[in-house]
Parts: structure tokens; C-alpha cells; sequence
């Protein structure tokens, strides 16, 4: 039952249980059960299936059931829906004595909407709405209706309703007992007061005025109890103070006459009022009818279950056919990935080790430079030179990618170990493992290489344009007047265009691209560099 639905208290909605632990299940033992999508592990107890179901009273019940994977989902939908039964539905099928009826009602007040169409539509059906309200009130001169002490006030009763086109919708029919509490006669008009539930269990008082058609004795038609519909903690209470429904009950109102007709008629309505009027105040998300009845000379269940087969599907009855696994390899398929992010965050950094690279090996290049320029005076040319220098670099550039490789794995299990242990709280899940890919490790290592080489030969391009007596001399040459050639222009764009591309990621961030932002960083902080040196360059301090 919806812990939302009407009437349904909030108060009782769990039970105790003090066991004893017999094994603490870990991953190998289904520890780790869960049919959601989640990384976060689920807190998971496992109890006797017959235990549960006596203590929730749901005996030979289930609410999921996992079905072999080999099987195609709408084979199984197309199963379960030639299968589907009154019973399934939680519907319950009783005999009512008198006058002679089959009743179908439901253990969740109201029908749902498919099963009341579906049920209701049927030849010789009799749908019900049986409603409990705050009160019923006379009205008329000198009466308050909102005072519950006043005279003319019958506390909550229930209020039902017939399909007969004699009576209006705005006309109710009081019984005896009702007409006599509140002194009314047919032409009175009266008021019945009663909870809309809402989201969240959000009450609203609402109120309806009617006309008395007429007044009914209490014979066995007009005081039926078998209407009531079923209420845990309402129509199972012994007396009217020990009613426990999902909405306020001042006790103070019920009176010692209201007791005194629970003990004789239970639940029997205190008043009747048209189906259309009915369903117009009561109907909800939950369902339309709290009954449907026909004559007991003319139902069938087996008509019954023919209707529910051709009519009812399994998802008019919340039950859904999910494919959890593919759904769980899916989603492990369709990971975020922050790759990009992460490069992005360390763009600056991969641009400082790149730049490193070549200043280092420009150093070892200035502390050699005698041995360059001696090599260049006995004959040997450029590339010859270039490709010693250039195997040494490789020679090295090869080790410490290789140095950084196993580093690199270190720093990793490192970073997940940590993950896994002291920053549980972020992750939410202890099971986060570390899949080395070959194919990776040596892509990485081949893009390392590629890039040192390209630093490497730079720098090594730009030594070698010096003149073979500066390098056996170590004369350092004087800048070249390259960086004073380049345009103004071409400098303001890298500096101006950046800067309006990120101004615009603040000025509208639903737009926000985390490439586009360093990417836009990137060419600023060239730009800007730029426009250092020509001042540098300009002022004579370079």
C-alpha cells in the first residue's frame, strides 16, 4: 500500500525485528547485491524470506523477482501480463449476504485507474466510492459549521455514493440516524467537510454543500458496513477513539452516540450522494473506485480473469520488466570522462615540463659547446652533429619515460588505494580498481618520446645557428631581431580574443566549455608573454 494513499497512518510503518548475527557476507557471498545502478555499496541485510514476509504479513508475496537474462524482455512482459490475476492486483472478491451481491475491492482503498475503468465498464457493475469525512453539517440560520461542539454537527462518518440518475449532484440522502443527529429534513441543505490529500501528505480541508433529497431508514440496504473500505488501523479499531488513520482525529468530538453506532453498524455510511459527484470530489492519483459489485446470479470470475488478460497490463499495476544487467553494463559503458578535464587542468604544467625539457638540454648543449664547435671545425656537417646529439637525447629521453611509466603506475595505485580508504566519504565506494591497459602504457610512452625529441631538436636547431668560432670561443650571441618582428597585430588578437571568449563563458555559463575556457587561457597567457618581451626587447633590459 503507498504510504501516501489516503488514510493510510504514518505511525506504523515499521516493525522490530532483534536478531542474531550469523555471517557478516562479503563480495563472494552477494554482500554487494544491488539491482541499482550505483557505485555507492548498498547496506544490505539478509533475513529468512518467510521471516519478512510474516512480519510485513505479505505471506507467499514478492516484490521483485529476477528472471534469467537469456530471455527477452517482451517475451517476459508478454508472459507475466497472460498471467496476471485479480488476486496480483491485491483485488479481494467476498460475497456480500445481502442484497445478494459479489464485491471486488481492493487492500489499497482505492483501485487503480486501469483496474476501475477496466472493472467498472463490465455488464451489471456497480462501482462504489466509499470516502471517510470530517463531518457533516446543517445548514442553516443560526448554525456554525465550523464549530465540532455545535448541535448540528455529526463527526466522521462515511460518506458513499449510488449510480441512480434520480438523484442529482448536488443531492444526498441522509439515513435515519444521520437525519435525527442533525435534525434535518429533506429540502435542508448540509455540508460535508472533508481531507484532500495532497503531495507529501499535504492536507486541505475542502468542503461540498448539498440538498437532502430524502432520509432512508436503517434497514440492511442503507446500513451496509460491508461498503467501508478496508483502512488498517480504521476499520479493524475496536472502538471510535482507537481509530488511527492517516489524517488528524480530534477525539474530543466523537461522542458517546458516535459509539454507540460503531458498535451496532461499524462503518455503515451515514449518508449517499451521486457516483459522478463522487468521483468528481474523490478521485485520485491512486484510483478511482474503492469497489465495483454485481450480482452474484450473474458474475463470473472466470469472465473476470478474461478481462484482466485483455485489458490490464503489468505496468497499470507498477509492475516493470527491467533489464538490470544491461542497464548496469551500460552505464559502466557510459561513464563520464574526465580525461579531457584532466588535461585541460594540467595543460600549464605539461607546457612548463615541455619547456623544461628544452632548457635542460639547451644547458647541457651550453656546457658542450666547445665540443660542438670542434666537431663542426673538423668537417663534420650539421645533421651529422644534430643526430649525435640527437641519439643521447633519445637515450635519455627513453630511460625517463620509461622511469616516469613505473612512476606513474606507483602514483596511481597510490591515488586509489587512498580513494578506497581515506576519502571513502568521496567516492562512496571501496571497490575502485585499477585496469592497466598495455596499449595505454605504450601510447603514453610513445607520445613522451615524440614530444622530448621534438623539444630536443628545437632547442638543438636554434643552438646550432651559431657560428662554429662562438662555439669553440662560448660567445653567446646576441638575440636576433625575430621577437621584434612580429606584428602588433598578431599580438593584440592572441591577447584580445581570448580574453572576450572567456569573459563570455562568465557573462552566459550555461554555455561553459571547460576546452574552450583553457584553451582560451592558453592563447591569453601566450599573448601576454608576447607583449612582456616586446617591452623587454624595446626598453633595452633584454
Amino acid at each position: 500500500m503507498p504510504l501516501n494513499a489516503p488514510f493510510v497512518s504514518a505511525e506504523e510503518t515499521s516493525v522490530s525485528l532483534r536478531a542474531v548475527v550469523k555471517k557478516i557476507a562479503g563480495k563472494e557471498d552477494m554482500g554487494r547485491f544491488n539491482l541499482k545502478t550505483s557505485q555507492s555499496a548498498p547496506y544490505n541485510i539478509f533475513i529468512s524470506g518467510k521471516e519478512l514476509n510474516r512480519l510485513m504479513n505479505f505471506e507467499g508475496r514478492a516484490n521483485n523477482i529476477l528472471i534469467n537474462t537469456g530471455l527477452d524482455n517482451e517475451d517476459i512482459r508478454q508472459t507475466v501480463s497472460r498471467c496476471l490475476a485479480p488476486d496480483d492486483a491485491g483485488l479481494r472478491i467476498k460475497q456480500i449476504d445481502e442484497p445478494g451481491e459479489t464485491e471486488i475491492s481492493t487492500e489499497r482503498v482505492f483501485m487503480e485507474p486501469a483496474i476501475s475503468r477496466t472493472i467498472g465498464q463490465l455488464p451489471d457493475a456497480k462501482p462504489l466510492i466509499t470516502y471517510f469525512v470530517n463531518s457533516i453539517v446543517l445548514k442553516g440560520e443560526g448554525v456554525n459549521v465550523n464549530d465540532e461542539n455545535e448541535q448540528h454537527v455529526v463527526p466522521y462518518s462515511f460518506v458513499s455514493s449510488i449510480d441512480e440518475k434520480w438523484l442529482a449532484d448536488d443531492e444526498i440522502i441522509l439515513t435515519r440516524w444521520t437525519a435525527d443527529d442533525l435534525d434535518a429534513a429533506p429540502g435542508d441543505k448540509v455540508v460535508l467537510k472533508y481531507y484532500e490529500i495532497g503531495p507529501l501528505r499535504q492536507l486541505t480541508e475542502k468542503e461540498a454543500e448539498f440538498r437532502v433529497r430524502e432520509v432512508v431508514s436503517m434497514s440492511a440496504d442503507w446500513a451496509d458496513s460491508t461498503r467501508m473500505p478496508w483502512i488498517p488501523g480504521l476499520s479493524d479499531a475496536g472502538h471510535c477513539r482507537e481509530c488511527e488513520a492517516g489524517v488528524p482525529i480530534n477525539l474530543d468530538a466523537i461522542r458517546d452516540k458516535d459509539e454507540e453506532y460503531w458498535n451496532r453498524w461499524k462503518g455503515a455510511p451515514k449518508a449517499y450522494i451521486s457516483l459522478n459527484k463522487a468521483r468528481e470530489m474523490w478521485e485520485n492519483r491512486f484510483g478511482i473506485y474503492t469497489a465495483v459489485r454485481f450480482p452474484s446470479s450473474k458474475f463470473n470470475i472466470k469472465k473476470i480473469n478474461a478481462v484482466f488478460e485483455e485489458n490490464i497490463q503489468p505496468g497499470d499495476l507498477g509492475i516493470i520488466i527491467e533489464p538490470v544487467r544491461e542497464q548496469g553494463i551500460s552505464a559502466s559503458r557510459n561513464g563520464t570522462d574526465f580525461s579531457g578535464l584532466f588535461l585541460g587542468l594540467s595543460f600549464f604544467i605539461l607546457a612548463a615540463s615541455i619547456i623544461l625539457t628544452a632548457l635542460l638540454f639547451r644547458l647541457n648543449l651550453e656546457t658542450r659547446s666547445g665540443e660542438v664547435g670542434i666537431l663542426t671545425a673538423l668537417g663534420f656537417k650539421e645533421n651529422q652533429v644534430r643526430g649525435i646529439f640527437m641519439r643521447e637525447g633519445f637515450v635519455v629521453a627513453v630511460a625517463g619515460g620509461i622511469a616516469g611509466l613505473l612512476l606513474s603506475l606507483v602514483y596511481t595505485w597510490c591515488v586509489f588505494r587512498i580513494l578506497n580508504t581515506l576519502w571513502f566519504e568521496i567516492v562512496r565506494t571501496n571497490v575502485l580498481l585499477i585496469k592497466i591497459v598495455p596499449l595505454t602504457l605504450m601510447t603514453g610512452l610513445l607520445i613522451s618520446l615524440v614530444i622530448s625529441m621534438a623539444a630536443i631538436a628545437v632547442s638543438l636547431f636554434r643552438y646550432q645557428r651559431r657560428k662554429t668560432a662562438d662555439l669553440q670561443k662560448r660567445i653567446e650571441t646576441e638575440v636576433t631581431k625575430t621577437w621584434r618582428q612580429v606584428p602588433d597585430g598578431l599580438i593584440w588578437l592572441l591577447t584580445g580574443v581570448p580574453l572576450i571568449l572567456i569573459i563570455r563563458q562568465f557573462i552566459r555559463p550555461e554555455g561553459l566549455s571547460p576546452v574552450l575556457f583553457f584553451i582560451s587561457g592558453a592563447l591569453l597567457l601566450s599573448g601576454l608573454l608576447l607583449i612582456y618581451r616586446k617591452i623587454i626587447i624595446r626598453t633595452g633590459l633584454g
